[in-house]
């Protein structure tokens, strides 16, 4: 084992490990240790070699990358650990180290687990290759909160969980490997007259309320940019129903998280599924009980996605899996854009639904949204957003709305910013998405877009509060603030947003310490306060536009400042769904007041 996170350039090779016991946690060395829960091999650092090696009988796992985002013991001061130049574990890659030929059975935890709760995310592709894994009673490998791992080649057999496990793990491929749910060889062993008890107890029907599956992607809140896991070239055997362990699947996905979607698009490519039936391959229905329903899938010639109207409305071709036993239909579009749509979530009420509708078919969903709630020491009002998710088949042309769920009243949030997850992928075009809102509920007015009221202002770090000063008017207030780009932001109507138009923004500004007493800055040195408008969302793949339109020249400690400018609204500001006003800058040990803040259409 190593200890402290910082290890390098050791070669493990050849080595057996058998019996591994735990120590009682009233004997742990420290906080930080783990060693009531042991592993054969423990590896802090994954900066070193693991080459034939053998894991047998620990009370814990086979093999732990425990790399956390920290160095322990004595390390913690090395000269590469206080200056920075070494990463911390959790970022640190195993090339050109190696992870080959081991082998792990008969623990009691997994064969091979990398689990640290922050997750080990290596900027370079980390490789296990040729690892084989069989009798734990937890998973094969398993693989939590992390990124680029990758599993190439290897055999995993008779594990009680599952054979590789992506919990929660960004992206990696896993190729040329075997799976094998309950090996011929361990039914004979488990099922003779002559076995013992201990043995009929560790049966690969599942273990401690676990299910026995082949790979188990996950379904946890990831996204963004990531595209999941890559399976290719993977061999399934004896997972079927004459084996006796009736819910076996080869491949599922994981029915802990109720999120109700599934971001990441993990893909499959020839796999091969020796004599097991076809509800047995891939069954999602663990996950749709869960209310993870969204899932896809990418196969050959097509994807795999819930049995949900959500995913098989639009497209035109979709069959059920195995009868409608696997809870999956398969689709045969080759073209599918992911796509992010968010709202404010403080100023957006939670029962707002989307509603969208391709206009070639007539065909419509309604999609519910994820609403972000962000409680911190300062203040509720944090900028964050409630989420859309959607795939939709290239080739239809879809307009989109928001109203209330209950009573169908539209609704306008105060933004709207579309991102398209995946950068054309496959060659697929864009998809093209309208909104629309008829605004008879809610008609946009341009005269004045500063709005009030609960959440009309949140906050980039600090707090924003509301305060009335001695004179009875009122102000709004950043403080606490942990960044000098911490500040106020209000979201502008982008409805009203015409090339060419000219607004009109008026506020006072006053910068304090944390008695109240009013501060100078100097703004030669820009370290006053700025006003900025960042606009986004938009047409796929555009960036965001920042227009830092007003610094201050002047500044007085012992009063109001005003700000006094025009904006007029480019082409290129005008074609975005989202505009963020952003009032911030000068020191983070300073507070931010702002009043009388306006901001009016002029032309």
């Amino acid at each position: 084992m190593t200890e402290d996170g910082n290890e390098f350039g050791n070669v493990f090779q050849y080595n057996l490990g058998a019996s591994i016991l735990p120590v009682e946690k009233a004997n742990l060395l420290s906080s930080v240790d783990s060693d009531h829960n042991p592993s054969t091999y423990w590896m802090p650092s994954p900066r070193n070699s693991l080459i034939g090696n053998v894991a047998a009988g620990s009370k814990g796992s086979g093999y732990w990358f425990e790399v956390e985002g920290f160095f322990r013991g004595a390390s913690k001061n090395a000269p590469e650990v206080v200056d920075g130049s070494l990463p911390l574990p959790s970022r640190q890659d195993l090339a050109p180290y190696l992870f080959d030929s081991n082998k792990a059975h008969s623990n009691e935890g997994d064969g091979m687990q990398t689990y640290p709760s922050g997750g080990w995310k290596p900027p370079n592709e980390a490789i296990f290759s040729n690892f084989v894994s069989y009798r734990n009673r937890g998973a094969g490998a398993f693989s939590h909160n992390g990124l680029n791992q990758t599993f190439l080649g290897g055999y995993y057999a008779d594990n009680q969980r599952h054979g590789i496990d992506i919990d929660r793990s960004y992206e990696g491929r896993i190729e040329d490997v075997t799976v094998v749910g309950y090996s011929a060889e361990y039914e004979a062993l488990v099922q003779s007259p002559s076995n013992e008890q201990g043995i009929q107890a560790l049966s690969s029907c599942g273990y401690d309320n676990y299910i026995q599956r082949g790979i188990q992607l996950h379904a946890a809140k990831m996204g963004g940019k990531n595209m999941g896991y890559q399976l290719s070239n993977v061999t399934f055997e004896r997972f079927r129903l004459s084996t006796g362990c009736l819910d076996m699947a080869a491949i599922d996905v994981d029915s802990r998280e109720d999120s109700g979607y599934f971001d990441p698009r993990a893909s499959i490519s020839n796999i091969k599924y020796n004599d097991i039936e076809e509800q047995s391959q891939i069954n999602l229905c663990d996950s749709q009980e869960a209310g993870v329903d969204y899932i896809h899938i990418v196969s050959d010639g097509g994807y795999i996605v819930s049995d949900n109207p959500l995913w098989t409305t639009f497209p035109q071709e979709c069959s059920p899996l195995a009868g409608g036993e696997a809870c999956a239909q398969f689709c045969s579009n080759s073209c599918v854009r992911s796509l992010k749509i968010s709202v404010p979530s403080a100023s957006t009420p939670s029962l707002t639904v989307l509603n969208l509708v391709d206009t070639s078919t007539n065909k419509s969903i309604q999609v519910s949204g994820h609403w972000e709630s962000h409680m911190n020491s300062h203040s509720e009002f944090y900028m964050l957003s409630a989420h859309y998710r959607l795939y939709l088949p290239v080739g239809g042309s879809y307009v989109a709305s928001f109203s209330d769920s209950e009573t169908g009243t539209g609704i306008w949030p105060q933004y709207v910013d579309t991102i398209y997850e995946d950068t054309n992928p496959d060659g697929c075009d864009g998809v093209p998405l309208n909104y629309v809102y008829d605004g008879s509920n809610d008609p946009k007015s341009c005269d004045e877009l500063i709005q009030t009221g609960v959440g009309a202002w949140l906050h980039s770090g600090g707090g924003v509060y509301n305060i009335s000063d001695v004179d009875g008017t009122w102000y709004l207030e950043n403080k606490d603030r942990d960044s000098w780009a911490n500040g106020l932001v209000t979201y502008l109507d982008t409805r009203c947003f015409d090339v060419g138009a000219v607004y009109h923004f008026t506020a006072q500004v006053m910068l304090t310490d944390e008695d109240g007493n009013s501060l100078d800055c100097d703004p030669e040195e820009r370290k006053c306060p700025v006003v900025r408008m960042n606009s986004s969302g938009g047409p796929p793949e555009t960036t965001t536009k920042y227009n830092e339109f007003f610094t201050f020249t002047e500044w007085s400690s012992n009063n109001w400042n005003t700000i006094d400018a025009t904006i007029t609204i480019s082409e290129e500001e005008a074609e975005k769904t989202k505009s963020m006003l952003h009032i911030y800058g000068a020191s983070d040990a300073w507070s931010l007041r702002i009043k009388d803040i306006s901001l009016k259409k002029i032309n």
